[in-house]
């Protein structure tokens, strides 16, 4: 039996291999780590080789900022059955929520997920026999990175082709390029270049960016970027930021003949119409008939005053 359970760890390892390039191995102790993926081993510690100690007690436990999973996946496992026991917390100690175990004895594959940011594993083990342990890889899930919003712009000078671009968060210096940046608006600007400016660690907050040709029209622009963010755990995701640039962009005259004033004339009649013709209305005690004429509305033509009515 313990042949067996020394040879299947072994060619588990050479299995997920590929993944272990990329990941760090931990052997079980009292320990706090952050890393967003890694290799979990029994403490092989023991009198034989491959084993645990008898006596320990150990508690590991992994917390990544902004998680939303940490799934431990147990490869293989194996321990002395009742005795020697595994227990798994979703939190950042013992006295945080049982998720898994006890577990104990020859187990297949199996998996813990914790939601907390959290994770803790605890190993307890009695003073006889031992088995081989486990190897157990873990992966996390976190947030995508809340892409960075462009802090205010102020009035960019008529003549001008360059914009000076300040974000709220870190981007990656790698992703700065004129392809990245777009200004559109009351004209199309076309951007020939982008540099970041004050790069510290391969990241910044400022932007200078180049137009093919300077601004010479007023009006309402935005400027777009398209960048990458690295999230808690270093893998990147792709950003969209907008900003709305000051309104007029620059104070510059109307240069563009497609969009000029319209002037439109106003046109009055040279005098008034005639009035309508009276109405003959016959009278009730006479019989004869008299002429009504209709009341006027007050008119006011050009260059001509107000005149009150009798």
């Amino acid at each position: 039996m313990k042949i067996l359970t020394r040879i299947l760890p072994l060619l588990v390892l050479l299995v997920i291999g590929w993944k272990a390039d990329a990941q760090t191995t931990f052997e079980m102790s009292n320990a706090l780590v952050t890393d967003c993926e890694g290799i979990l081993t029994d403490s092989e510690a023991g009198q034989l080789p491959g084993t645990y100690d008898h006596n320990e007690n150990f508690t590991f436990t992994i917390c990544i900022n902004q998680a939303d999973k940490i799934t431990l996946n147990f490869v293989t496992f194996c321990t002395e059955e009742i005795f020697d026991i595994v227990r798994i917390y979703d939190g950042p100690d013992t006295l945080s929520t049982l998720i898994g175990g006890p577990y104990s004895g020859v187990l297949s594959p199996f998996s813990v997920t914790a939601t907390s940011g959290c994770m803790t594993v605890n190993f307890i083990s009695d003073p006889n026999v031992v088995c081989n342990g486990w190897v157990a890889t873990w992966d996390t899930e976190v947030d995508p990175p809340v892409p960075p919003s462009f802090l205010p712009l102020g009035n960019v000078p008529c003549g001008s082709n360059e914009l000076i671009l300040t974000l709220d968060k870190p981007v990656e210096c790698d992703s700065i390029n004129a392809g990245a940046f777009t200004v559109f608006g009351a004209k199309t600007y076309a951007v020939v270049d982008a540099v970041p400016i004050n790069c510290v660690g391969g990241t910044t907050t400022m932007v200078k960016v180049t137009l093919g040709s300077p601004i010479d029209f007023s009006g309402q622009y935005t400027v777009r970027f398209k960048g990458t963010q690295l999230d808690e755990c270093g893998f990147p995701h792709p950003s969209v930021s907008r900003r709305a640039l000051p309104s007029p962009i620059a104070r510059c005259p109307w240069s563009s003949p497609s969009i000029r004033p319209i002037s439109v004339p106003v046109i009055a009649p040279s005098s008034p119409p005639p009035l309508q013709e009276g109405i003959r209305i016959p009278t009730a005690t006479t019989g004869a008939s008299r002429h009504r004429m209709p009341r006027p509305l007050p008119c006011v033509w050009p260059n001509q005053r107000p005149t009150a009515l009798p």
